[in-house]
């Protein structure tokens, strides 16, 4: 009898023969079960938590592992010490028959209002028995529905905007949900507002606003979801979010405020009033060390398209952190096929070719978790460091499936609908290899680990500015932002005599700081000059960085001698150079008497060069021509 044990240290299997007569290697024994949840109360867990019921678990191990197990939460726990099915309408989990190890654990539901949460390195003995609780990042909650705005003896009436204020634990926020009471079916603008120092929460800053794509219901529970770049924050810093109805009003969902509640903030009225309860609103944090890149941000599967079925699909993303997280993906197989393993793979890439170099990390196959619809949601998840990231670089996502059942070979992606990554795309594998869908981004989560360390970020890293002879160019701007993570404490270094910067030093915390570029171009003579400005910060992971300055001193076209006047000098010039309708001037030393573009010197390009005369010693005007 033979037995495949997995080398956890690399991709190769070791074959073990047992000769005839030797004892039989027991099956694994591994088990890891708990639930997956959330505060009700941000930082008080004395208030009880929110099971995630009909939320997917993935549970991925290292390369060459068997397919790794998917759990539809709620429909599996532990009893005395076994994995038993059964629905139990909580957030409980149970896997069994595990190979010793270090996993990693995706619990993500694109279709809720939770958002995305990787554990990394979960222990698993074999035999063992590991009981490990799931929780989701959050910066804020207050989730009860029991008493509402305007329930007696509460005499507020339905108002638009609110405001429930709280104090940031992470970099970024990756999720809102909220809910209220009433028949109100109009969309539900949702922002995030910084704290700029104002007394008045209706004047705070706004980060980023989001609006469902659909009406939004009573009751349920109500959401809209950012992808991480679009909404940072700074630890400890005080925020607020501003639900804005279209048109209408709304009840929301409060609880009074009482010894159990959320104590760095609460609700606020359309009026900047502030309320004695929080409202019922949950928001969802990175502050686990991960971030989401790509992600469907509004309700629904997405779309599926004819043509899409194939045996693999890729889809390119924009790396910005330190390594892979997890990625997710709805898919379905022919003839109702949902459970569908899948093979995972993960290359450097280009948006036009797919990808360009050798594998990166170690091939996972994953199973789906179920949906009720008849589809599948395909996850897979990696620890720190296996899937090692350069931040702005292009990545490709390969995804297979794997052993398919003869009535579904292949599978169909969905497709997002009204909601693009425009720093990727999708590619369908077809006969003649991968095929790009520049129009299509896959329905699809790409979570990644954050970089510990600051990162510095210039924008633009080239800039080009002209000047005009004997005057000075206007400034310019350029930015300096953190990518990383921390505090960044940067120097601007430039050792040029014809430009200069301020500030020369600063501090990057949350928003990127801007910096003038000053320029002395008036003593420079007609030329290009380029320079280069280094910015260095202390601990971060690619200093130095620059920005280079083209810069092109220039005159008006007119001024032939290049002496920053137009005057009879260059009238004799132009004089010469005259040839008349029609006829091409072909001298090389003419070319600059052609003022209008084409290729004669006539009655057009003369009474272009009289709105440029100056006269001699005058200065010409720069705007002369324009």
């Amino acid at each position: 009898m033979a037995r495949l044990i997995h080398d956890r240290h690399g991709p190769a299997a070791l074959l073990v023969l047992l000769a005839a007569g030797a004892a039989l290697a027991a099956d694994p024994a591994g088990r890891v079960h708990g639930h997956a949840r959330f505060e009700k109360i941000k930082g008080n867990p004395a208030a009880g938590y929110l099971e995630l019921y009909e939320t997917n678990l993935f549970l991925s191990g290292w390369d060459s592992l068997p397919p790794g197990p998917a759990r539809r939460l709620g429909t599996t726990l532990d009893e005395n010490g076994s994995c038993v099915i059964r629905t139990v309408h909580d957030g409980s989990y149970c896997i069994e028959g595990l190979e010793a190890g270090s996993y990693s654990i995706l619990v993500n539901q694109p279709l809720f209002f939770v958002a995305p949460r990787i554990v990394p390195n979960v222990p698993v003995q074999d035999p063992g028995d590991l009981s490990f609780n799931v929780e989701l990042g959050l910066d804020f909650s207050t989730y009860f529905k029991t008493d509402w705005v305007g329930n007696a003896p509460d005499t507020h009436a339905p108002d638009s905007p609110w405001y429930q204020t709280f104090v940031a634990t992470g970099t970024a926020i990756r999720g809102v949900a909220f809910s209220f009471a009433g028949p109100n079916k109009n969309p539900v603008a949702v922002a995030i507002l910084e704290d700029n120092g104002d007394a008045d929460v209706r004047k705070w800053r706004k980060i980023v606003e989001r609006t469902d794509s659909v009406s939004i219901s009573d009751v349920t529970d109500n959401w809209v979801r950012f992808r991480s770049a679009e909404a940072p924050t700074v630890a400890g810093r005080q925020y607020a979010v501003r639900l804005t109805v279209l048109g209408n009003t709304i009840q929301p969902y409060k609880r009074n405020k009482d010894n159990l509640s959320y104590a760095h903030g609460r609700a606020y009225d359309s009026s900047g009033k502030a309320m004695n309860y929080d409202l019922c609103i949950t928001v969802f944090s990175d502050n686990d060390n991960t971030m989401v890149t790509m992600n469907k941000r509004t309700k629904g599967l997405g779309d599926l398209r004819d043509g899409n079925f194939a045996w693999k699909w890729g889809q390119t993303f924009t790396a910005r952190g330190a390594s892979l997280a997890a990625v997710d993906v709805w898919a379905a197989g022919a003839n109702s096929k949902w459970d569908l393993e899948f093979i995972w793979r993960v290359y450097p890439g280009s948006n036009q070719t797919g990808p360009t170099g050798p594998q990166i990390g170690p091939t996972k196959i994953t199973q789906a978790a179920y949906q009720s619809f008849g589809v599948g949601l395909h996850g897979v998840s990696y620890n720190p460091n296996e899937i090692l990231l350069t931040p702005g670089q292009s990545y490709f996502i390969e995804f297979e499936v794997h052993d398919p059942p003869s009535d579904s070979q292949g599978f169909n992606p969905f497709i997002m609908n009204d909601d693009g990554y425009d720093q990727g795309n999708g590619f369908i594998w077809t006969l003649s290899g991968w095929g790009g869908r520049p129009y299509d981004d896959v329905c699809m989560t790409v979570v990644e680990y954050a970089l510990l360390d600051p990162v510095i970020q210039c924008s633009p890293a080239v800039i080009e500015r002209s000047a005009y002879l004997g005057a000075n160019a206007a400034p310019d701007l350029f930015s300096v932002a953190n990518g990383g993570n921390g505090t960044m404490s940067f120097e601007v270094d430039e050792t040029l005599n014809w430009l200069d910067v301020s500030p020369r030093a600063g501090t990057v915390i949350g928003n990127p700081q801007t910096v003038t570029i000053s320029y002395a171009t008036r003593p420079l003579p007609l030329g290009t000059y380029q320079g280069t400005l280094r910015v260095s910060a202390s601990g971060a992971t690619n200093t130095p960085q620059s920005v280079t300055v083209n810069l092109h001193v220039v005159t008006v076209p007119a001024d032939f001698n290049h002496d920053t006047d137009v005057d009879m000098d260059d009238f004799a010039h132009f004089q010469a150079c005259y040839s008349g309708i029609g006829v091409t001037q072909a001298d090389p030393a003419c070319a600059d008497a052609r003022l209008d573009g084409d290729l004669d010197v006539d009655k057009k390009d003369f009474e272009l060069f009289i709105l440029c005369v100056s006269g001699a010693g005058i200065v010409a005007d720069p705007t002369c021509v324009n």
